[in-house]
Formats: structure tokens, sequence, C-alpha cells
């Protein structure tokens, strides 16, 4: 996650109980878990929040599984200058016929994860993966993540969970991008609305005038500085390097935003 060097400096040292209902990779909460009393980690991907609860209980397990993914997609060959796996196929066969819950399901989606292009897992509108083949396919390290996760509460669960923060708590956001650039239209995850972002943002502002600590990231557009600026959030930009393909001409270089309600 490239802007987690900007993010992680707004979070303070001390956190009474930490909100995530955009979960995804886990960068921040896994950079930020000793600093909180309770964690509390959501997203409405049932598959993930599986994966996620996985790891955390029996990360010796999944270990194992991915060990065995990591064989069966190694014995692919180079076949000129493109890396072939059929495992990868085979698995992505599977996960869109039956997503299944448990340790078997759980590696078989990290295995999708890690071993997509650029890891940007994209679905069509019937939700099933699309993504082809990346280059690698790195073990991931579990036991690190499920040490620092053991007492965190991890939900399937929409953004609205937030809604019981408070004085105290830290809130972070990280909804599906502003679909109002190609690489957002193109990656965005389906069941997550632009009005559904406008209700995000108005309960942010409500727990921030509770006291809650509220930190977010988002595309930078002229829709975007207009709805958290326009909701009192403080915003600042940032240059990224976007990659959508494999050749140069789909590489560009666009601007996040990241947005707080911390006083200075």
């Amino acid at each position: 996650m490239k802007l987690l060097p900007k993010l992680l400096p707004l979070f303070p040292e001390k956190i009474k109980a930490y909100y995530e209902p955009f979960l995804g990779g886990g960068a921040v909460a896994l950079n930020i878990s000793e600093r909180c009393q309770d964690m509390i980690l959501s997203d409405k991907n049932d598959c993930l929040i599986n994966a996620w609860q996985c790891v955390r209980e029996d990360p010796s397990r999944m270990n194992q599984l991915l060990i065995w993914h990591k064989a069966q997609h190694d014995r692919g060959h180079y076949r000129k200058k493109d890396f072939y796996s059929g495992h990868y196929y085979s698995m992505r066969d599977d996960y869109n016929a039956e997503r299944g819950t448990g340790p078997i399901a759980a590696a078989r989606f990290i295995y999708l994860v890690k071993a997509c292009f650029n890891g940007s897992w994209r679905s069509n509108r019937q939700g099933k993966i699309n993504t082809t083949l990346g280059t690698r396919f790195y073990l991931p390290e579990l036991d690190i993540a499920a040490a620092r996760l053991a007492s965190a509460a991890i939900i399937a669960s929409d953004y609205t969970i937030i809604k019981s923060a408070g004085r105290g708590d830290v809130v972070y956001l990280d909804p599906p991008y502003h679909a109002d650039r190609e690489i957002a239209s193109n990656y965005a995850v389906g069941g997550f609305s632009e009005s559904d972002r406008v209700a995000m943002v108005a309960l942010a502002a409500k727990i921030g005038k509770r006291g809650a600590i509220v930190i977010g990231s988002d595309l930078d557009t002229p829709c975007t500085r207009d709805l958290y600026g326009g909701a009192g959030f403080i915003y600042d930009t940032f240059p990224y390097t976007y990659c959508v393909g494999g050749s140069e001409k789909s590489r560009f270089i666009s601007s996040e935003l990241i947005y707080h309600n911390i006083s200075y």
C-alpha cells in the first residue's frame, strides 16, 4: 500500500477502538494493531472475511494449504516471455463456480488474490473474478498477521458498523474509489454506489462530531474534494502511478486524496 507512509503518522499512539469497514488487505490494521485496545474489522466480501478469520484462527493450517498452492503454481512453465500456470485458472474456475467457506476456500481465495495480475481483484457483473494471471506468487507472512489480529473482531458487515464509534476511537475508511476515472470504474468492487459514498461521509461526519477520529482515502477528483471538504474534513492529495495493464501505455499518474478530521 503506497499511501501507508502518509497515513500512519495520522493515527494516534493510543486508540480505544479501531474500526476498519473496508478491510481488504488489512495493511493499516496490521501496522497499528499494537496501538489499539480493541479492533473491529469488517468487509462486505464474505470470502475475504472468511480468509481473515481462518488466518487468525489457524495460521499453520493456512500456511500448509498455501504451500500446496505454490507447489502447484510453480509447476507452470515459461513460454517465451509469458509465465503460464494452469493451476491459477483452475482455481479461478473453482472459485467462480462455488465460493465455499473454511480453510480450503480461504487458501484458494488468498492464492488468487496474490497470484492475479498486479494483485488487482476484478470481477464482472455476475461477481466472477476475471483478472488474468500475474507473473509471480509469493507466500504471505500469515503468522505475523495472525498474531497482530489475535484479539480483533473480524466481521462480515458494511460501513454502517462505524456508527458506534465515539471519543477515543479511530475509524479508517478506504472504500472502492470514486468511479470518476477509468481505474475506478474498471477495478471498483461492486455493491458500493455513489449514494452509499455520500451516506458514508455523512455518517463519518456524525461520529466525528461525537469525538471519533476519522481518517480516509479516495481517488482525487473534483467530486471527492467537494464531498469530503463539504463535510468538514481536511484533505491533501498525493500523486500515484496506476498500472491497469501490461504495457507502459496503461500506466498513468493520477492523484489520491487523504482526508481526516484531526485538529492540529
